[in-house]
């Protein structure tokens, strides 16, 4: 008789970690719009296997921030929100049991700010649910998955014993795509189930 395989066992998963620059927000755009660039044009000559903009705009960090600093929180609050933030949006708030935001602040004290505003007009009034690191593989476990579109964020993450989902976009390996949640969705529902745990 033929073999039969069988799939793997699915992950259970009671906590789904959510990024936002780079997957909610569309910081990349924003910072190359305070550098005076186009955004369209700047990434479709993006170089191959490099993550940071300040390397792609041939600035130094100190000079990569200075711009955006200037806007103090309202970079961070008036960030525009990708197409599919929404629906992504909808999916945490129905899905998986618990959820939160995982985000990286600035140096800039008014960075943490700007981005509560952004959450507070985004998703609901005195949202909370926010880690503000950039350890975070510090919140790994084995029922957490985050979903990032930092190639090192993700791989740190997996180190520490959580999962995570790489988001696609230009400046990491998986690339653009037209509808990156319909990729990334698809990734999570062939591994994980999303369930309470007892």
């Amino acid at each position: 008789m033929p073999e039969t395989k069988t799939r793997p066992a699915k992950t259970p998963i009671d906590t789904v970690l959510l990024d936002m620059d780079g997957v909610l927000t569309d910081f990349v755009g924003a910072a190359i719009v305070a550098h005076g660039k186009r955004p369209e044009t700047v990434l479709a000559n993006w170089p191959p296997k490099t993550h940071w903009l300040h390397e792609v705009l041939k600035v130094s960090l100190t000079e990569f921030w200075r711009p955006l600093n200037a806007q103090a929180e309202s970079f961070w609050r008036n960030l525009a929100s990708y197409p599919w933030t929404p629906t992504m949006l909808e999916w945490v708030e129905t899905v998986p049991p618990n959820w939160a935001i995982c985000t990286s602040p600035s140096r800039d004290p008014a960075c943490p700010r700007g981005k509560m505003e952004w959450l507070y007009a985004n998703v609901r009034p005195a949202f909370r649910e926010v880690a503000l690191t950039p350890r975070k593989h510090l919140l790994a476990n084995p029922r957490t998955v985050l979903i990032d579109d930092t190639e090192r964020m993700v791989e740190r993450f997996e180190d520490a014993g959580g999962h995570a989902v790489l988001f696609p976009q230009t400046w990491n390996r998986k690339g653009a795509k037209a509808d990156p949640w319909a990729h990334v969705l698809e990734e999570l529902t062939s591994r994980f189930t999303f369930e309470r745990t007892e």
